[in-house]
C-alpha cells in the first residue's frame, strides 16, 4: 500500500482503545533486569510488558490487521536502528501532582529523533491516537521526587540496567483482554533502507574489497 493510499485508508481507522498500544519492546534478554524493578514499583507491570510507547491509545484488536497494513506502509520508509538506554532518571509528568513521580529509561538522542519521526508519520495515519513527547520506558512510580531521585541513584550505582542496547527491527501492536497482561497481536517490520546508507558498500562488499586489495599487493 502506498503512503497516499495509507493516508486515505486512515480516515476510517479512528476508533481507539486504552487496552491497545503500538510500541517498541526491548530484546527479551534485558527483561529480567527491567522486570525486577517494575514488579515492585510499576503499577502497570501486570498490564503491560516493558516497552516504549509509540502510540497510545491505539486501535482495538479487531482492527489489528488493517492497522498493521497501514503501519507497514510507513515502516517501508525506515530501516532498523540501534537503540541504547541511558541511566535511570526522574521524569516530570502531569501525574506528579497526584503524588507519583515516574522513573524511566530514555533512549539515546539519535533514537529519540527516529522515534519522534515515526510518531509524526503514524499520527497522520492514526489521527485518533496520541504520542508521548518524550519516548521512554517506565520503570515505576515513587511517592515524591526525593525518593525518586534516590531510586535513580541506587539503580545507576548498581549498574543492573547499564548497557541495555538492541536493534529496533519491528514495532509491536499490543492488546489487553480483561485483567490479563497484554499480548503481541501483530509485529510490523522496519523494511526500508536508511538514506544515510544508500550508496555505501555493504559489510560483505567492504570485506571483498579488502581481500582484493591484499591479492593485488
Amino acid at each position: 500500500m502506498t503512503s497516499d493510499a495509507a493516508k486515505r485508508e486512515s480516515r476510517r481507522a479512528v476508533q481507539t482503545s486504552i487496552n491497545a498500544t503500538l510500541a517498541i519492546l526491548p530484546s527479551e534478554e534485558f527483561w529480567p533486569a527491567i522486570e525486577v524493578v517494575r514488579s515492585v514499583h510499576d503499577k502497570a507491570c501486570k498490564k503491560w510488558q516493558p516497552h516504549i510507547s509509540i502510540l497510545h491509545p491505539f486501535v482495538p484488536e479487531f482492527e489489528a490487521d488493517a492497522a498493521a497494513d497501514l503501519i507497514g506502509a510507513v515502516l517501508e520508509q525506515h530501516s532498523p536502528f540501534p537503540l541504547r538506554f541511558g541511566p535511570a532518571q526522574c521524569r516530570e509528568t502531569g501525574k506528579s501532582k497526584d503524588g507519583r513521580v515516574y522513573v524511566s529509561l530514555s533512549p539515546d538522542q539519535a533514537s529519540v529523533h527516529i522515534i519522534q519521526s515515526l510518531q509524526a508519520q503514524l499520527l497522520e495515519v492514526f489521527p485518533g491516537c496520541e504520542a508521548h513527547a518524550f519516548p521512554h520506558l517506565t520503570l515505576g512510580q515513587w511517592p515524591n521526587k526525593v525518593e525518586a531521585k534516590r531510586a535513580c541513584a541506587e539503580l545507576n550505582a548498581s549498574e543492573s540496567l547499564e548497557g541495555i542496547e538492541f536493534v529496533v527491527e519491528a514495532l509491536q501492536i499490543l492488546h489487553r483482554r480483561g485483567e490479563s497482561r497484554a499480548k503481541v497481536s501483530r509485529m510490523v517490520w522496519l523494511t526500508g533502507e536508511d538514506e544515510r546508507q544508500q550508496g555505501c558498500p555493504s559489510e560483505s562488499e567492504m570485506v571483498q574489497s579488502l581481500e582484493n586489495d591484499a591479492v593485488l599487493k
